[in-house]
């Protein structure tokens, strides 16, 4: 910074070896001199921290931000320039995991994250969304079917119990440039890039040895908490509600409501909940190695010549098998919760469960994909 604008700061050779601690306090002067106000903005403040985390490089984490760690000392020297000439600092990162660590040496921070009239911001409007079409020059017969399947997909975010529901905005300019190129929906439904930031988030996730918390959200769809604002890196794992916090500010949960002083936390969407199944199935296969080239050549053949048995019976050796490990209680909820893991690694069916009917719900129903329609001759419902 003080390279780039040395004509208008009038600074001359710049020591680049001064601490962090240093350099803000030269900048701060320097700006001061030259009668001019500091506006500061931080993008992914905690990025490394979760890069140290997922990498298990926990004791390098807690060297860094210890009392004398340099971003301990970094953060120290801009709350101390607010007195002066820092008019305005905008930070932004995805956990509050830092913040805990920040407290003393920078208490000034205000966390807008489930701030009401922001709730909007974090993603695409179904308006914003209908305004993208119109640039785009879409239809109206075409946008309502687009905006049905990317509502399923990619919408369902608020950060607010009384906020609209958005869209992930990166997954849905993914979907409309692939779906701009070619006119149809492209195989997968969600972004490799995308998808190798939520891997870090697995990894994150299976720090936590209580997978009760996992399951009842798989199962149920939903949990409940105390949404918490800080918490630090041991608490995280430690405390169950600490963990669901941290699962709603990655985004792999977020808010349907409220009961009480409690709020209740659920899967945003389709791409979320299959990267929970994928979490599942990852669970499983640890334990039992699956033989996935024999499951998908199964479900093949309910695809295209409606015929289960070859499924049934690799989904009997794999039930064998696992229950031969002495796993959990095998209830008709956990049997079910592999047979979705299996159709969603698949990936080849659209599953819904619970689906309401005339009569009551049905277990699972296997729907035909749009963009696999010419390979799919059965949809199942189990």
């Amino acid at each position: 910074m003080l390279q780039k604008y040395k004509d208008l700061l009038g600074t001359k050779k710049i020591d680049e070896n001064l601490s962090s601690e240093m350099t803000v306090e030269y900048i701060r002067r320097i700006t001061k001199l030259s009668g001019y106000g500091v506006f500061i903005l931080i993008d992914e403040y905690d990025n490394f921290a979760n890069e140290l985390i997922t990498d298990g490089k926990k004791s390098t984490y807690e060297t860094i931000l210890h009392e004398e760690g340099f971003v301990k000392s970094f953060y120290k020297a801009i709350k101390d320039g607010t007195n002066d000439n820092f008019e305005r600092i905008f930070i932004t990162g995805v956990s509050l995991i830092m913040l805990d660590h920040l407290t003393s040496g920078f208490n000034i921070t205000e966390n807008l994250t489930t701030e009401e009239n922001l709730n909007s911001v974090f993603g695409f409007t179904k308006n914003e969304l209908c305004y993208i079409f119109d640039e785009l020059n879409i239809g109206e017969n075409e946008r309502k079917k687009l905006i049905e399947d990317m509502t399923f997909y990619y919408n369902g975010y608020k950060f607010n119990k009384e906020g609209e529901s958005v869209f992930n905005p990166d997954m849905a300019m993914y979907f409309l440039t692939n779906y701009l190129k070619y006119k149809k929906y492209p195989d997968n439904m969600i972004d490799l890039n995308i998808k190798t930031d939520y891997g870090k988030i697995n990894t994150l996730v299976a720090n936590f040895k209580d997978t009760s918390i996992l399951d009842e959200i798989i199962n149920a769809g939903q949990t409940k908490t105390k949404l918490v604002e800080k918490f630090d890196i041991s608490s995280m794992y430690d405390n169950i509600e600490n963990f669901k916090s941290l699962l709603f500010y990655l985004g792999m949960l977020t808010i349907k409501g409220a009961e009480a002083n409690n709020t209740i936390l659920g899967i945003p969407n389709y791409v979320i909940k299959s990267i929970y199944w994928e979490k599942f199935y990852n669970r499983i296969n640890n334990d039992v190695s699956i033989n996935s080239s024999r499951i998908s050549d199964s479900i093949l053949q309910m695809r295209s010549r409606g015929q289960i048995s070859y499924f049934i019976n690799e989904f009997k050796d794999l039930l064998t098998n696992l229950s031969n490990r002495d796993l959990m209680g095998f209830d008709e909820k956990y049997v079910k919760m592999i047979l979705l893991t299996l159709f969603v690694v698949d990936g080849t069916y659209l599953i819904n469960s619970e689906l309401e009917n005339n009569n009551g719900y049905s277990d699972i129903y296997l729907k035909t994909k749009l963009q696999y329609k010419e390979y799919t001759c059965f949809e199942w419902l189990i």
